[in-house]
Protein backbone atom coordinates (compact mmCIF):
# COMPACT_ATOMS: atom_id res chain seq x y z
CA UNK A 1 0.00 0.00 0.00
CA UNK A 2 0.96 3.42 -0.72
CA UNK A 3 1.47 6.05 2.09
CA UNK A 4 -0.16 8.76 -0.51
CA UNK A 5 -3.35 6.19 -0.16
CA UNK A 6 -3.01 5.08 3.70
CA UNK A 7 -5.89 6.54 6.10
CA UNK A 8 -4.46 7.59 9.36
CA UNK A 9 -6.67 8.84 11.74
CA UNK A 10 -9.58 9.46 9.62
CA UNK A 11 -7.42 11.41 7.22
CA UNK A 12 -5.22 10.57 4.20
CA UNK A 13 -1.76 10.58 5.42
CA UNK A 14 -0.49 13.53 3.71
CA UNK A 15 -3.71 15.49 4.95
CA UNK A 16 -2.60 13.78 8.65
CA UNK A 17 1.18 15.06 8.09
CA UNK A 18 0.24 18.46 6.49
CA UNK A 19 -2.24 19.14 9.85
CA UNK A 20 0.72 18.01 12.21
CA UNK A 21 3.87 19.36 10.08
CA UNK A 22 5.50 16.37 9.48
CA UNK A 23 7.50 16.39 6.59
CA UNK A 24 5.62 13.89 4.29
CA UNK A 25 9.02 12.94 2.11
CA UNK A 26 11.31 12.62 4.97
CA UNK A 27 8.71 10.30 6.77
CA UNK A 28 8.26 8.38 3.30
CA UNK A 29 11.75 7.44 3.04
CA UNK A 30 12.05 6.54 6.33
CA UNK A 31 9.17 4.10 6.18
CA UNK A 32 11.05 2.56 3.11
CA UNK A 33 14.10 1.87 4.90
CA UNK A 34 12.17 0.65 7.66
CA UNK A 35 9.96 -1.70 5.16
CA UNK A 36 12.95 -2.51 3.01
CA UNK A 37 14.69 -3.79 6.38
CA UNK A 38 14.40 -8.02 6.73
CA UNK A 39 13.93 -7.75 10.14
CA UNK A 40 11.02 -5.64 9.99
CA UNK A 41 8.73 -7.26 7.54
CA UNK A 42 6.57 -9.45 9.79
CA UNK A 43 4.96 -5.47 11.13
CA UNK A 44 1.97 -4.09 9.08
CA UNK A 45 2.77 -1.06 7.39
CA UNK A 46 0.11 0.18 9.86
CA UNK A 47 2.06 -0.54 12.78
CA UNK A 48 5.44 0.59 11.23
CA UNK A 49 3.46 4.00 10.58
CA UNK A 50 2.44 4.56 14.28
CA UNK A 51 5.97 3.58 15.34
CA UNK A 52 7.42 6.02 13.07
CA UNK A 53 4.96 8.68 14.27
CA UNK A 54 5.73 7.93 18.03
CA UNK A 55 9.31 8.41 17.63
CA UNK A 56 8.97 11.24 15.13
CA UNK A 57 6.67 13.27 17.88
CA UNK A 58 9.83 12.27 20.41
CA UNK A 59 12.21 13.50 18.15
CA UNK A 60 10.59 16.71 17.73
CA UNK A 61 10.20 17.46 21.36
CA UNK A 62 14.15 17.52 22.01
CA UNK A 63 15.78 21.00 21.71
CA UNK A 64 18.10 20.14 19.04
CA UNK A 65 16.13 18.21 16.61
CA UNK A 66 16.06 19.08 13.13
CA UNK A 67 12.04 19.02 13.07
CA UNK A 68 11.83 21.25 16.02
CA UNK A 69 10.15 24.47 13.98
CA UNK A 70 11.92 27.27 14.41
CA UNK A 71 9.55 30.28 13.25
CA UNK A 72 6.44 30.80 14.77
CA UNK A 73 3.40 34.15 14.15
CA UNK A 74 1.55 34.42 16.48
CA UNK A 75 0.48 31.00 18.00
CA UNK A 76 0.64 29.68 13.90
CA UNK A 77 4.07 27.80 12.82
CA UNK A 78 5.14 29.87 9.64
CA UNK A 79 3.38 26.75 7.74
CA UNK A 80 0.39 27.06 8.96
CA UNK A 81 0.50 31.26 8.92
CA UNK A 82 1.32 30.85 5.10
CA UNK A 83 -1.11 28.49 4.02
CA UNK A 84 -3.67 30.39 5.78
CA UNK A 85 -2.75 33.61 3.58
CA UNK A 86 -2.60 31.16 0.17
CA UNK A 87 0.99 31.62 0.01
CA UNK A 88 3.64 28.49 -0.63
CA UNK A 89 5.22 27.89 2.93
CA UNK A 90 8.81 27.76 1.77
CA UNK A 91 8.60 31.43 0.55
CA UNK A 92 7.60 33.16 3.58
CA UNK A 93 9.92 30.99 5.10
CA UNK A 94 12.72 31.95 3.09
CA UNK A 95 11.77 35.68 3.36
CA UNK A 96 11.98 35.28 7.20
CA UNK A 97 15.41 33.70 7.03
CA UNK A 98 16.85 36.04 5.08
CA UNK A 99 15.54 38.64 6.50
CA UNK A 100 17.35 37.77 9.74
CA UNK A 101 20.53 36.75 8.40
CA UNK A 102 20.47 40.45 7.12
CA UNK A 103 18.78 41.69 10.70
CA UNK A 104 19.40 39.24 13.27
CA UNK A 105 17.62 41.28 16.01
CA UNK A 106 14.10 41.51 13.83
CA UNK A 107 10.85 40.19 15.28
CA UNK A 108 10.14 37.03 13.12
CA UNK A 109 6.68 37.90 13.17
CA UNK A 110 6.96 41.54 11.85
CA UNK A 111 9.23 39.73 8.86
CA UNK A 112 6.61 36.98 7.67
CA UNK A 113 3.96 39.92 8.08
CA UNK A 114 5.37 42.08 5.99
CA UNK A 115 6.88 39.62 3.46
CA UNK A 116 2.60 38.78 3.15
CA UNK A 117 1.64 42.19 2.95
CA UNK A 118 4.39 42.83 -0.07
CA UNK A 119 3.09 39.66 -1.79
CA UNK A 120 -0.71 39.77 -1.17
CA UNK A 121 -1.26 40.79 -4.20
CA UNK A 122 1.51 38.47 -6.40
CA UNK A 123 -1.32 35.58 -5.86
CA UNK A 124 -2.39 35.93 -9.31
CA UNK A 125 -3.55 32.35 -9.90
CA UNK A 126 -6.89 31.68 -8.31
CA UNK A 127 -10.00 29.90 -8.83
CA UNK A 128 -12.94 31.61 -7.76
CA UNK A 129 -10.88 33.53 -5.28
CA UNK A 130 -9.08 30.12 -4.25
CA UNK A 131 -5.35 29.76 -4.71
CA UNK A 132 -4.45 27.96 -7.59
CA UNK A 133 -2.73 25.68 -5.41
CA UNK A 134 -4.97 24.55 -3.40
CA UNK A 135 -7.37 23.55 -5.97
CA UNK A 136 -4.94 21.67 -7.38
CA UNK A 137 -4.59 19.69 -4.32
CA UNK A 138 -8.31 19.10 -4.09
CA UNK A 139 -8.38 17.52 -7.47
CA UNK A 140 -5.17 15.80 -7.67
CA UNK A 141 -3.93 18.11 -11.06
CA UNK A 142 -0.73 18.97 -11.64
CA UNK A 143 -0.12 22.73 -10.67
CA UNK A 144 2.73 23.37 -13.06
CA UNK A 145 0.94 21.32 -15.91
CA UNK A 146 -1.95 24.40 -15.05
CA UNK A 147 0.47 27.30 -15.66
CA UNK A 148 2.06 25.36 -18.44
CA UNK A 149 -1.52 25.21 -20.43
CA UNK A 150 -2.02 28.82 -19.00
CA UNK A 151 1.10 29.84 -20.58
CA UNK A 152 1.06 28.38 -23.94
CA UNK A 153 -2.79 29.72 -24.52
CA UNK A 154 -2.34 33.27 -23.81
CA UNK A 155 0.93 34.31 -24.47
CA UNK A 156 0.24 37.95 -23.71
CA UNK A 157 -0.90 37.21 -20.01
CA UNK A 158 0.77 40.25 -18.92
CA UNK A 159 -1.43 42.91 -19.86
CA UNK A 160 -4.30 40.76 -18.65
CA UNK A 161 -6.36 41.72 -15.64
CA UNK A 162 -6.58 39.67 -12.27
CA UNK A 163 -10.28 38.63 -13.25
CA UNK A 164 -8.63 37.78 -16.57
CA UNK A 165 -6.62 35.70 -15.46
CA UNK A 166 -8.78 34.20 -12.44
CA UNK A 167 -11.35 33.38 -15.54
CA UNK A 168 -8.96 31.91 -17.54
CA UNK A 169 -7.03 29.53 -15.01
CA UNK A 170 -10.91 28.64 -13.81
CA UNK A 171 -11.29 27.27 -17.82
CA UNK A 172 -8.22 25.91 -18.03
CA UNK A 173 -9.09 23.44 -14.59
CA UNK A 174 -12.61 23.32 -15.19
CA UNK A 175 -11.06 21.53 -18.95
CA UNK A 176 -8.66 19.37 -16.47
CA UNK A 177 -10.77 18.48 -13.82
CA UNK A 178 -13.47 16.30 -16.95
CA UNK A 179 -10.37 15.04 -18.27
CA UNK A 180 -8.64 13.41 -14.95
CA UNK A 181 -10.26 9.63 -14.19
CA UNK A 182 -12.41 10.18 -11.16
CA UNK A 183 -10.92 10.14 -7.81
CA UNK A 184 -11.28 10.02 -4.32
CA UNK A 185 -11.31 13.75 -3.29
CA UNK A 186 -8.74 14.41 -0.53
CA UNK A 187 -10.24 15.86 2.10
CA UNK A 188 -9.31 18.00 5.40
CA UNK A 189 -8.24 21.38 2.66
CA UNK A 190 -8.84 24.53 4.63
CA UNK A 191 -11.61 25.42 1.69
CA UNK A 192 -14.57 23.99 0.57
CA UNK A 193 -15.98 24.48 -3.15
Amino acid sequence: MELRDMIYDGKLFPDFCVEKSIPFKEFESRFKRMRNNKKLNKYSDEYLVGYIIRNFYKDKQKANSPYKCKYYVGELTATEYARKNGMIPGSVKGAIHSGLLKNPNAEVEELAISFVERNKDRIRYTYDNYPLIDICRKYKLSYANVLRIFYEEYPDRENMTKEEVSNAIKDIVDVLKQRSPKKKKMKGLKYEL
